[in-house]
C-alpha cells in the first residue's frame, strides 16, 4: 500500500511516520516538511501544495490512501488558506481514484458543534471554530459528491519524538535553549495530549481495516493537565528554566469521552507525556548541537568543492611570487644565497600533494630556464651541457619525494578514518538492536498494564493503594478509578462519626467546580438498603440525584466512605464492568479500612494527649498529601491558623472543636500553634465560623 502524507508537517515526527511504513511505502509531502525527523520512509518531498510538482506525485506514486494533518490550531491567527489546500488534496483524490482519506482535525470542536443547525449559530468572534467546521464540511460534500471514504479524527494537542514544532516541542527547546520557556496560555487552563506514536498507530489500524461510512472520532488523549502542571514537567528538564504564561487562552479542546476508536478499532492510547519528556528533550538537544558554520568553515568547504581550480590559481599566484624574489635577489646581497624556486617546488609539494608537486616543478624548470636565457646564454647550453641539467632534477626530485610522501600520509589517515567509521557503524548497529530490545520490552510492560482487566492493572492498583495514609488512599483510589475506567465524573465522600452528612474528600478534575461539597443520606438510603457490604449499586432504573454506580465502604459494619461514579457510557452499564468496579472497589475497602486501623492504633503516637490534635511530623505528612491533591486539582482546601503553644494547645481545640465539622483535621504546625484544614469550605462558611471564634476571643488567621 502506497500511504501518502500531506498537510501541515512541521510537527509531525518518526514516531507517526514509522507506525505507517510497516504497513507500506510512506510519501510524505509538505513545505514545512524537516527530513531530518520524518523518519525512515519511502520518499521525502518539499513541495508546496497546489504546486505541479504535488499533483504529479498522485501520477508517480499513485497513493492508495492519503493522511492529511490540518494546520495546528491558533485563535488568534486561524490560517483560512487551509481550506484552499484541503479542497486541492480532495480533488486530486477524486480525479486519482483515491478513495481512503484520513483527515486529522482538532478536538476544539466537537459533535455538538458540527450539525448543520447550529453552523448558523457560530460566534463571528471564534473563527478558528468556523475554520475547522468549514473544513469538516468541505469533506462531507466530497464523500456525498464524490464518493470518497473519509474517515475525520479530532484529536487533541500532539506530540513525538524528534519534532519541536508543536506546542510540546516548542516548549521543551525553549527549556534547552534558552531555559526560558513562554507558554502561550493561561496556567489553569487544561490541555489534553497525544502521543503521535498512538495516532501513528489508529491510523495504521484504520488502513488495514477502513470503514466504508463516512466516520468521525473523537480522540482522548493520554492524559490531561493544566498548563501549570506542563511547566512543572518541563522545569523537571532543565530545574532552573523560568516559566511564564500569557493571559490570552489557548485552543486546547475539549476533553473527550468517545469510544468509537476503542470499539470500532480496539485501539487505546498509551504513551505518556511524562515517559517521552526525556526523550523529547534529548533529541532536541542533540539537534540544536549542530550549529551553522563558520565563515572558515564555509571557505573551506567551497576550496575542496573546487580543488583544481585553486590550486592551479595558487601556483600561478606562488609562481608570480618567486619571480619577484628572484628578481629581487639580484639586487639584494642578502637573498643571493636563497633557492627561491627550490622553496616554491618544496611548498606545493608539501601543501597539495604529488600532482601539485610535479606541477610545480615543472614550473620552476621553466622559470629557471628563462633566468638562463635572459642571461645572454643558448639554451642549446642547457640542453645538451648535462652538468646543467643538475638544477632541473633536484626540483623534479624534490617536488615528487615531499608530494608521494605527502599523500601517503593522507592515503593511511583516509584508512584509518574509514576503519574508524565502519567500527562506530557496526557499534551503532549494535547500539540500535540494544535501544529496540529495550524499548520492546518497555512496549511489551505498557500493554500488558494498559489492559485494564489484566493482572498487571490489578497488581499496579494495589501498589498505588498500599499506603497508611487514609488521605493517600482517597487520592490514589481515585486516580486509579478515572484510568481504569476511562472517566473524569468520579466522587468520594467521607464520612466520620454520627454525622447525617457524607463530606467531598475527592473528586475529579472536570467537576471539581460542581460536585456538591456535602450530601445527605438520606438520598442515598434505599439504594445502600438494598446491598450487602462489598456489592456495588447499579442505576438501572435511572434514579435522578444517583450515580450510575455507587458502592459503600464500610469499617466493622460503619459507613464510612461513598465512592460515586456518574456519567458511564452506555457499554459500560453491564455485568462485566459491575464486577470490575467491584473488585477494584474491594481493594480500595481494604486499603483505606487498614489506614483507618492504623491511625486508631497509633493513636498516641500520631495525637497530642486527649484531642485529636495531629503532631507536628503527622501533620507534616497529611499537609504534603493534601498539596499532592491540589496540585491534581482533585481537592481543595483552606488553613486557618490559631496561636497556641505546648501548654495551652488541647484546652483552646476542646474550646472551638465544636465549631468545626467532623471531617476537618487539627494539627500542630512547625511553629507550635494550632492548625485546622477545611477540605472544600468556602469563603462565606469560613468568614462565619472566624467570626463565631472571634466573638469568643480566638483570634484566627486565613493561611
Amino acid at each position: 500500500m502506497n500511504i501518502l502524507v500531506t498537510g501541515q508537517l512541521g510537527s509531525v515526527s518518526y514516531s507517526f511516520t514509522d507506525k505507517l511504513s510497516a504497513h507500506g511505502h510512506v510519501i510524505a509531502s509538505s513545505e514545512d516538511l524537516n527530513p531530518s525527523y520524518i523518519g525512515n520512509i519511502h520518499r521525502a518531498y518539499t513541495h508546496r501544495i497546489g504546486d505541479d510538482e504535488f499533483a504529479r506525485l498522485f501520477s508517480v506514486h499513485s497513493p492508495d490512501a492519503v493522511v492529511y494533518f490540518l494546520d495546528l490550531p491558533n485563535l488568534q491567527h486561524p490560517d483560512f488558506c487551509a481550506i484552499d489546500k484541503l479542497d486541492t488534496v480532495l480533488s486530486l483524490c477524486a480525479n486519482h481514484n483515491v478513495n481512503k482519506f484520513i483527515i486529522i482535525s482538532s478536538n476544539y470542536i466537537g459533535d455538538e458543534d458540527f450539525s448543520p443547525e447550529q453552523n448558523a449559530l457560530l460566534r463571528a468572534e471564534d473563527p478558528l471554530k468556523v475554520l475547522l467546521i468549514s473544513c469538516e464540511s468541505l469533506c462531507q460534500a466530497y464523500h456525498h459528491n464524490k464518493g470518497l471514504e473519509i474517515v475525520m479524527l479530532r484529536a487533541p494537542h500532539l506530540f513525538g519524538r524528534g519534532e519541536n514544532q508543536s506546542l510540546m516541542g516548542k516548549c521543551i527547546l525553549q527549556a534547552v535553549s534558552k531555559q526560558h520557556v513562554r507558554i502561550d496560555g493561561q496556567r489553569k487552563q487544561l490541555i489534553n495530549l497525544l502521543s503521535l506514536e498512538d495516532l501513528g498507530e489508529l491510523v495504521s489500524r484504520i488502513l488495514f481495516d477502513y470503514p466504508e461510512e463516512f466516520m468521525v472520532m473523537d480522540l482522548p488523549g493520554s492524559a490531561t493537565y493544566s498548563l501549570l502542571e506542563l511547566g512543572e514537567l518541563f522545569r523537571s528538564i532543565i530545574p532552573t528554566a523560568r516559566i511564564t504564561f500569557s493571559d490570552i487562552p489557548i485552543a486546547a479542546g475539549r476533553y473527550s469521552t468517545s469510544t468509537v476508536a476503542r470499539t470500532a478499532f480496539e485501539w487505546v492510547p498509551v504513551v505518556q507525556i511524562t515517559d517521552e519528556i526525556p526523550i523529547m528533550a534529548e533529541s532536541i538537544c542533540q539537534d540544536a548541537a549542530y550549529k551553522k558554520p563558520t565563515l572558515r568553515q564555509r571557505i573551506s568547504a567551497a576550496i575542496q568543492s573546487r580543488w583544481l581550480i585553486w590550486v592551479a590559481v595558487e601556483l600561478a599566484l606562488g609562481y608570480l611570487a618567486m619571480e619577484y624574489l628572484n628578481h629581487l635577489a639580484n639586487t639584494a646581497v642578502q637573498f643571493k644565497f636563497v633557492d627561491f624556486r627550490l622553496l616554491y617546488v618544496a611548498m606545493f609539494a608539501a601543501v597539495h600533494g604529488l600532482k601539485a608537486g610535479m606541477a610545480a616543478s615543472v614550473l620552476a624548470c621553466i622559470s629557471s630556464m628563462a633566468a638562463f636565457m635572459a642571461g645572454g646564454n643558448d639554451i642549446r647550453l642547457v640542453l645538451f651541457n648535462i652538468d646543467n641539467w643538475l638544477p632541473f632534477a633536484c626540483y623534479i626530485m624534490l617536488g615528487t619525494i615531499i608530494g608521494y610522501t605527502r599523500d601517503k600520509r593522507e592515503k593511511q589517515l583516509r584508512f584509518v578514518t574509514e576503519e574508524k567509521n565502519t567500527l562506530e557503524k557496526r557499534y551503532m548497529f549494535l547500539l540500535e538492536l540494544y535501544d529496540n530490545a529495550l524499548y520492546n520490552r518497555d512496549l511489551y510492560k505498557r500493554q500488558i498494564m494498559s489492559y485494564r482487566n489484566s493482572f498487571g492493572r490489578i497488581f499496579d492498583v494495589t501498589r498505588r493503594l498500599n499506603s497508611l495514609m487514609p488521605d493517600a488512599v482517597f487520592k490514589e483510589a481515585l486516580l486509579a478509578l478515572e484510568d481504569i475506567l476511562d472517566n473524569q465524573s468520579i466522587t468520594i465522600y467521607n464520612l466520620s462519626g454520627h454525622t447525617e452528612y457524607a463530606r467531598l474528600c475527592v473528586c475529579s478534575k472536570k467537576i471539581i467546580d460542581t460536585a456538591p461539597r456535602s450530601i445527605h443520606m438520606d438520598i442515598f438510603a434505599k439504594a445502600i438498603s438494598e446491598l450487602q457490604p462489598g456489592e456495588v449499586w447499579t442505576n438501572m432504573e435511572r434514579w435522578q440525584d444517583h450515580p450510575d454506580y455507587l458502592f459503600p465502604v464500610y469499617r466493622d459494619n460503619t459507613l464510612v466512605s461513598l465512592i460515586l461514579i456518574d456519567k458511564v457510557p452506555f457499554e459500560q452499564m453491564t455485568m462485566y464492568y459491575e464486577n470490575l468496579i467491584k473488585i477494584f472497589c474491594n481493594l480500595i475497602q481494604d486499603s483505606l479500612v487498614r489506614a483507618l486501623d492504623y491511625v486508631t492504633k497509633l493513636s498516641n503516637e500520631i495525637y497530642i494527649g486527649n484531642s485529636t490534635v495531629m503532631n507536628k511530623s503527622a501533620f507534616r505528612k497529611l499537609i504534603e498529601i493534601r498539596e499532592e491533591m491540589e496540585q491534581e486539582a482533585i481537592s481543595e482546601y483552606s488553613i486557618l491558623k490559631v496561636d497556641a503553644n505546648e501548654r495551652n494547645i488541647e484546652e483552646i481545640f476542646h474550646k472551638i472543636k465544636g465549631y468545626f465539622r467532623s471531617n476537618d483535621i487539627f494539627g500542630q504546625g512547625e511553629d507550635g500553634n494550632l492548625y485546622i484544614v477545611l477540605t472544600g469550605t468556602g469563603k462565606e462558611a469560613m468568614k462565619s465560623v472566624i467570626s463565631r471564634l472571634e466573638d469568643q476571643g480566638i483570634m484566627i488567621n486565613v493561611m
